[in-house]
């Protein structure tokens, strides 16, 4: 979208930045979302070890490899992506706000810059 519209000699507008902020938060919750699956598997583990006072390893007894291997043999594929949902509900908005703002404060900056240049 930003090439096009710097191609057309112009700004991105702001329901633009929304648009494309939308659309990274989505494309990187649904890219990452196999990780915080696997990241929550391993905060349940350690929390389970210290509620039921095993000695102290604070670090999840398997690797990430190890741990998608059995995720994927126990509940399959779609088993990498439970909660997906919520996440993109959360982060495409969270994205669409923080990059269409970027954009907006960028535009409202150069312009005031461009009015006040070699004003003292």
């Amino acid at each position: 979208m930003k090439s096009r519209a710097v191609q057309q000699g112009r700004a991105i507008t702001t329901p633009e930045a929304f648009v494309a902020g939308a659309v990274a938060g989505s494309v990187a919750a649904i890219l990452t979302n196999p990780f915080d699956v696997v990241k929550t598997y391993w905060q349940v583990e350690v929390g389970e070890r210290q509620c039921k006072a095993v000695p102290k390893h604070p670090q999840p007894s398997v690797s990430m490899h190890e741990c998608m291997k059995r995720i994927l043999q126990d509940h399959g594929p779609r088993g990498l992506f439970v909660g997906l949902a919520p996440r993109m509900s959360k982060v495409g908005p969270a994205c669409a706000i923080m990059i269409s703002s970027y954009e907006f404060c960028k535009a409202s900056f150069r312009q005031y810059n461009s009015r006040t240049d070699g004003v003292p």
